[in-house]
């Protein structure tokens, strides 16, 4: 014969599931050493884009005239981001100013 046992509340041990929080450190400090564990992926990871940085930086060093120089003169923007034309002084017709094309 088989017996039952019934538990009341008060006899139970609730056991809580895990929280959102807890599952998502374990899982980081899972997948850091996962990803640490493998050196060639730690090193491309983190070295290439330093190799590369150097790489660029020492190519293209002084190509640019007057990048970076402080006494560059500062060119107007126009509304939509285009360098905006200088105003022109005289007050002629627009076809006045145009040349006729041989």
């Amino acid at each position: 014969m088989t017996t039952t046992v019934v538990r009341t509340r008060a006899d139970a041990v609730v056991e809580r599931l895990p929280g959102a929080f807890g599952i998502g450190l374990q899982r980081g400090a899972l997948e850091l050493r996962q990803f640490f564990r493998q050196r060639d992926q730690v090193v491309f990871t983190f070295a290439f884009p330093v190799v590369f940085l150097f790489l660029f930086a020492s190519i293209f060093s002084d190509d640019v005239a007057g990048a970076g120089s402080p006494r560059r003169p500062r060119v107007p923007l126009s509304p939509v981001g285009t360098p905006a034309r200088p105003r022109s002084r005289s007050r002629r017709s627009p076809s006045a100013r145009r040349t006729p094309c041989p």
